[in-house]
């Protein structure tokens, strides 16, 4: 029971670590996150964008680089930026099951599975989370994201869905 009210699990725990330390930015655990940026513009720009992937990822790749950017410490932020991802993880797994043919539920089936092996074996094992979290946890979720983005339809009502793009980029158009 005392597991349940402390929350200090939903973090890496760091010895040593300065206040107001932070990552550099050429550290994978932050720079990996720019796989996250094209999910993000494809769902954002298509004719029938997916709003629902750019609020859900927007939120991610935001709370995430802070979090990584502060070293994993506990804390709201930690609350935060893990109940967006997994609220990203859940709309993969929705938008896998709503894959438009074999093949892409083929690849966005192992981009699941990839992520929760991830997720599980850098929780199980804290002296894999520095070498794995950062491609497990964000370089294959950004590239399911973007699969969904080009492929799958919205999960959210059409009455909500804009009728054109929700950005405009001069030169991109998916």
């Amino acid at each position: 029971m005392a597991r349940c009210s402390d929350r200090s699990h939903a973090a890496q725990v760091r010895r040593g670590l300065k206040p107001g330390e932070r990552r550099s930015w050429s550290d994978p655990q932050l720079w990996t996150h720019v796989a996250f940026v094209p999910g993000i513009l494809v769902a954002a720009t298509r004719a029938a964008p997916l709003p629902e992937l750019v609020a859900i990822q927007s939120a991610v790749l935001s709370l995430s680089l802070l979090y990584h950017w502060n070293y994993e410490r506990p804390g709201l932020l930690a609350q935060g930026e893990g109940l967006s991802a997994k609220l990203l993880f859940l709309y993969g797994a929705a938008q896998t099951l709503r894959s438009p043919d074999a093949a892409l539920l083929a690849a966005n089936s192992g981009c699941f599975a990839l992520t929760l092996g991830a997720f599980v074996v850098t929780n199980f094992d804290k002296r894999l989370y520095e070498r794995w979290h950062p491609w497990g946890l964000h370089v294959v979720p950004g590239v399911w994201s973007t699969l969904v983005a080009l492929h799958n339809a919205p999960l959210l009502p059409a009455a909500l869905v804009p009728s054109g793009p929700l950005l405009s980029v001069p030169g991109i158009s998916a």
